[in-house]
């Protein structure tokens, strides 16, 4: 025994202990859209048949439950908006797959390019993308058509920044990643990337337009504002890299905090402690935000308000989706992974 990891006789954890990360604010009570069933069954046939899929591989979609995600993030949500989230959630990961361990991962040329054209989708004075030639630009053009038919002038512009920020950030992954073997990125480095890099900027976004909240462009851009963003996407991205790392470290992919702790010289059982303690950090500026929010009256700071919930559902939903969905863990594996906070590392060469 290490500390806290169990380990084998080679000196190789057999499992790690990983840190409570229902704890603080992330211990609401989840509420679930009650059109979660309903809008699931269309959002998956529609997406298999869009993008063409195998029938395994609809089928490793429809466990991945996008369904599932977009409901514990906008729980209040009309069956319409819920439907145009489920249908980002499904643009965004297949899109990210192409940068974590597609075509894209490690030629900044074609990334900029694909981020480029991405952009050009909200310029409204570009045509429709061919819908067989690039399925993903075409799905992400209705989508933003979706958000233009219910969102104020201000929740497009936000829309179009926290867009920005993510697809910025994946240009900055690539990079990274392309330096890779002559730089060892720090905890510091990783954290400004990873940051952005989650989605987390975008899905707040899309959380607001779902739940109809209209935030003006001078709220949001205040400091504390940005702030509870960042605490939203650094809680969801920490956890993320917690509960998928098994994962990343089977397909070859580097972008997660414990490899990255690691290549530092850190333990997998001291890298995940250590990502722990990032977390607690997340709750104690969260606090610090609110403490600091200006008050701008009763319109604006009810808006105000609800934005602040979107950034808490955010990470929320995510990380009850993270260990029911299969993509990560399978349904058996993270319940139990839920009671005991041991990830088996067992299987890992």
């Amino acid at each position: 025994m290490n500390g806290n990891s169990i380990t084998i006789t080679n000196g190789h954890p057999m499992a790690v202990r990983i840190p409570d990360m229902f704890g603080s604010i992330m211990s609401a009570e989840a509420v679930v859209n009650p059109h979660h069933f309903k809008v699931k069954a269309a959002a998956d046939a529609w997406i298999a048949n869009f993008l063409k899929m195998e029938k395994h591989e609809a089928d490793k979609n429809r466990k991945s439950d996008f369904c599932f995600c977009a409901s514990a993030m906008a729980p209040h949500a009309d069956a319409e908006a819920l439907r145009t989230m489920v249908d980002w959630l499904n643009w965004i990961f297949y899109f990210d797959d192409g940068f974590d361990e597609g075509h894209l991962d490690r030629d900044p040329m074609a990334v900029q390019k694909e981020i480029s054209q991405t952009l050009a989708v909200l310029d409204d004075s570009n045509e429709l993308p061919d819908r067989n030639q690039y399925p993903l630009r075409y799905l992400f053009h209705t989508i933003w058509d979706r958000v233009k038919k219910r969102a104020s002038p201000d929740v497009q512009m936000q829309f179009k920044i926290t867009h920005q920020r993510y697809l910025d950030g994946l240009m900055h992954q690539v990079e990274a990643t392309r330096n890779g073997d002559s730089h060892t990125q720090t905890e510091e480095d990783y954290i400004k990337m990873r940051r952005r890099t989650v989605g987390g900027y975008p899905c707040i976004s899309l959380i607001a337009y779902a739940h109809g909240v209209n935030l003006s462009q001078v709220a949001f851009e205040h400091p504390s504002v940005q702030e509870c963003i960042a605490v939203g996407c650094d809680l969801a991205w920490i956890h993320n890299d917690i509960v998928s790392y098994k994962k990343d470290v089977k397909s070859g992919i580097e972008h997660n905090l414990i490899t990255v702790l690691k290549k530092n010289g850190f333990s997998t059982q001291n890298a995940m402690d250590r990502a722990g303690q990032l977390q607690d950090e997340c709750y104690r500026r969260w606090y610090v935000a609110l403490a600091n929010m200006p008050v701008w009256g009763e319109v604006v700071d009810r808006e105000v308000l609800r934005y602040i919930e979107a950034c808490h559902s955010f990470p929320l939903g995510d990380l009850l989706w993270s260990f029911q969905t299969s993509r990560y863990l399978g349904a058996t594996e993270g319940y139990r992974l839920h009671e005991t906070r041991l990830l088996d590392l067992s299987d890992l060469k």
